[in-house]
């Protein structure tokens, strides 16, 4: 009676905990379904509006680029053009954007007019290449000779400006000569008000960043924090010739605003919960481990010979690619264990296929194939000259000591190389021609020794 009692008690646990699961499930895939529909057309919505902002923003920089272009061509072309002319040009470039502060010229870099003046006085004799906060930027726009844009930064004259600058050159193509600059500056406060941007604002929080808006510091506004990588905030780009606008935007109340209807869960179904995901996590990491161990040298963590014989088949079936092995033999080996002891030997081999991996790039393949045996496999290589190089760099790295107890120990290693293609296409005639010319380097290195 009580075996029957305890199996029936465990059916109905095993049988519970399954439907229970089951339920939660269902309910939980039903409520993520919805959260993420949810969390989906909320972005959508951000998206569009944040799109909205970044566009009439680089609308707006673009044609004030324009202008600092159209007056890049006036100047080439006369460049003696007198200050009414000027004059003329800049207030009819005012009359048609008024989100444009101002326009000047700086012969030399330096600036020695400005429309309008009245409130721009301090800006005249504004030495823009001796100014640390705007040489990067006035020897890209010279380097490049074309437009140039940077800010918002705070101007001379006061205030958050954003600069477009053009450099001018007069002459020939033969004789080209910097004049100067010709510059115009946006209002930062205007744009703002014009596109009616605030910190926050329709239940939306909204921020601007600017990378080394000064040519050292990033400049914010709004809300900074949005630019943390853990807000998930869409950021826009405005790509501009010197700098790059990063507009973005999140909610105030996140994504899942709107979702409150759907939280009321059970606190057994959280339970459920955790206790399925640690059931699985726990099965799934442990069967990882032991794939994973399966696939590598317990040693050196590198893979072993079967997983990379393996990967290097798969590579080789790849038409139209080279790549390369490298067969390795530590020198010296033997005498290290004999002398020092096996600990010590492991501990060369764990340095060695760190030295020799710091040299790889991800897609590189390396294997501990033996005792003191390594192979690597170079993929998509484009000469010879580069499997040669890496070669020459690993077996520098090995050529250095290695520091053990109280031991210093020196190693070294015998290469052999093999490339596809010209020395042979399979698996089996690479590995053969890599290891006849490892053992062909050990017999020259103990020549010379």
């Amino acid at each position: 009676m009580r075996w029957q009692y305890a199996k029936t008690y465990l059916v109905s646990v095993v049988l519970a905990v399954l439907i229970g699961a089951t339920i939660l499930l269902t309910f939980s895939g039903l409520q993520k379904r919805q959260q993420a529909a949810l969390t989906s057309q909320n972005k959508l919505v951000a998206t569009q509006e944040i799109s909205t902002v970044a566009s009439n923003i680089q609308t707006l920089l673009n044609v004030s680029m324009q202008y600092a272009d159209f007056f890049n061509m006036l100047i080439e072309n006369d460049p003696d053009l007198d200050q009414q002319e000027i004059d003329t040009f800049a207030q009819a470039i005012l009359d048609r954007n008024t989100l444009i502060d101002n326009v000047s010229l700086a012969p030399k870099g330096i600036v020695q007019y400005i429309h309008p003046l009245k409130g721009n006085e301090a800006a005249i004799g504004h030495n823009l290449l001796a100014d640390p906060q705007r040489r990067e930027h006035i020897l890209k726009t010279i380097e490049t000779e074309g437009s140039v844009a940077q800010g918002p930064v705070l101007a001379i004259q006061g205030g958050w400006k954003i600069f477009n600058r053009r450099a001018v050159f007069t002459g020939t193509d033969g004789d080209r000569e910097f004049w100067g600059l010709s510059t115009i500056t946006l209002d930062f406060g205007k744009i703002l008000h014009a596109f009616d941007l605030e910190p926050a604002k329709d239940g939306y929080l909204y921020g601007i960043r600017v990378k080394k808006a000064d040519g050292h510091n990033d400049f914010y506004w709004g809300h900074s924090e949005l630019f943390d990588r853990d807000r998930d905030a869409i950021i826009e780009t405005i790509g501009l010739p010197g700098e790059q606008w990063e507009p973005a935007i999140y909610p105030a109340d996140g994504w899942n605003a709107g979702y409150s209807d759907f939280q009321k869960t059970n606190i057994l179904f959280y339970f459920l919960t955790a206790l399925i995901f640690l059931l699985v996590f726990t099965t799934s990491k442990h069967y990882q481990e032991i794939l994973s161990a399966s696939r590598r040298d317990h040693l050196t963590g590198s893979l072993n010979k079967k997983s990379f014989e393996h990967c290097a088949r798969v590579h080789l079936k790849q038409v139209g690619k080279q790549h390369g092995f490298l067969m390795l033999d530590m020198n010296r080996f033997k005498q290290i264990n004999d002398t020092l002891g096996h600990p010590a030997g492991d501990a060369v081999l764990k340095v060695a296929a760190a030295r020799i991996a710091s040299q790889l790039r991800r897609a590189d393949r390396l294997a501990r194939i033996g005792g003191d045996e390594f192979i690597v496999m170079i993929t998509d290589l484009k000469e010879k000259a580069k499997l040669e190089r890496i070669a020459e760099r690993i077996r520098n790295e090995l050529a250095q000591p290695i520091e053990w107890e109280d031991q210093t120990i020196q190693a070294g290693c015998s290469i052999g190389l093999a490339l596809s293609g010209e020395d042979g296409e399979t698996y089996e005639i690479l590995y053969k021609i890599a290891d006849e010319r490892m053992y062909e380097d050990k017999k020259r290195q103990r020549e010379t020794d």
